[in-house]
C-alpha cells in the first residue's frame, strides 16, 4: 500500500506499507524538488510510485510549476522529477497538477 502525506514544512511524503500495515519505507519528504503532493499512483508493473503535485521552479524564482517524482517501490527514493507549466504568468495563474494516471506503455 503506498500513501501519499503532506506537511507545509516538509512538503509531499510517501509511504509504503504492507499488507499487513506494517511500515516498509518512509515518510520519505521531498521538499526541495516536488512541493506539495496532490496524487499518488502506482503503475500495473509495480515497480516505481508516481507523485504528482506542484511547487517552485528549480531553477528558482516565483510561481508554481506542475510537478511528477518517480519513486522506486523498493526504498522510496527518488529516481527523477519532472517539471512542467501550461504556460502563461505561473505568479498570477498557478501551473498546479492535481493528477494523473499511470500509464504501462513500456517506457
Amino acid at each position: 500500500v503506498a500513501c501519499l502525506l503532506w506537511a507545509e514544512e516538509q512538503g509531499a511524503s510517501a509511504v509504503m506499507l504492507s499488507s499487513a500495515g506494517d511500515v516498509i519505507w518512509g515518510p520519505t519528504h521531498h521538499t526541495t524538488n516536488h512541493g506539495e503532493g496532490t496524487d499518488l499512483q502506482v503503475p500495473a508493473d509495480q515497480g516505481s510510485v508516481l507523485l504528482f503535485g506542484h511547487g517552485p521552479p528549480a531553477a528558482g524564482g516565483q510561481g508554481y510549476y506542475g510537478k511528477l517524482t518517480k519513486l522506486s517501490t523498493a526504498d522510496g527514493t527518488a529516481q527523477w522529477t519532472k517539471e512542467f507549466t501550461a504556460g502563461g504568468n505561473p505568479v498570477l495563474i498557478y501551473n498546479e497538477c492535481w493528477g494523473g494516471v499511470a500509464v504501462n506503455d513500456g517506457s
